[in-house]
């Protein structure tokens, strides 16, 4: 029976990304790697509209190089221009609680995609995916969250989340790049990581 083996490299770090600004992530050498995938989580940290055509987006690029800049783009998302909602956390949630007490549930419906910042840090927020609501009582998401949460925490909407699959066979570099200079704007939070087979049997 054939597997393969498989490698997982960061190509954005977990991180903050104020508006506005870009973010330029580590190239990633790919020469031994066959394919792959790219997963990138984006996540609006503010109540305001975010997005402008062309001016707000993240960018897959790969490169044949091992040294030059010719980068060529391999896929480009634009995240929700719509505002996102804030809401704070009514009570203190253990780790692994999946029934989270909110002041309201604005916005939140079953599969919306949130993101949860922590006051403590951004190494500390989380994505987490709505599985029901309570209106205006508690949020129910499909995974229990990683960090114990505080009411000095928040979660909001319009989280994003991509994967796009990759033929590496043509590139000796992979690399993500972040752009958000639309006219008005919120900050963000950003991660990508790069999933891909280096050997195949």
């Amino acid at each position: 029976m054939a597997d393969n083996t498989q490698a997982q490299s960061t190509l954005l770090a977990h991180q903050a990304l104020t508006h506005p600004g870009h973010i330029v992530g580590a190239a990633v050498d790919v020469s031994t790697m066959i394919g792959g995938v790219v997963h990138i989580w984006q996540a609006n940290i503010e109540t305001t509209a975010n997005l402008t055509a062309g001016l707000d987006f993240i960018e897959i690029q790969g490169s044949p190089d091992a040294t030059l800049n010719n980068w060529q783009r391999i896929g480009m998302y634009m995240p929700s221009g719509t505002a996102a909602t804030d809401t704070a956390f009514d009570a203190g949630e253990d780790i692994g609680q999946t029934v989270l007490s909110v002041a309201t549930t604005a916005g939140k419906t079953t599969g919306v995609l949130i993101y949860i910042v922590d006051a403590t840090g951004v190494a500390e927020s989380e994505w987490a995916e709505v599985a029901t609501v309570a209106t205006d009582d508690t949020v129910t998401v499909v995974d229990g969250i990683l960090v114990a949460k505080t009411t000095d925490d928040h979660m909001f909407t319009q989280a994003s989340r991509w994967a796009h699959y990759v033929d590496l066979s043509g590139y000796l570099r992979l690399r993500v790049v972040v752009q958000h200079y639309g006219a008005t704007g919120s900050d963000w939070r950003v991660y990508a990581v790069l999933e891909a087979v280096t050997d195949f049997e």
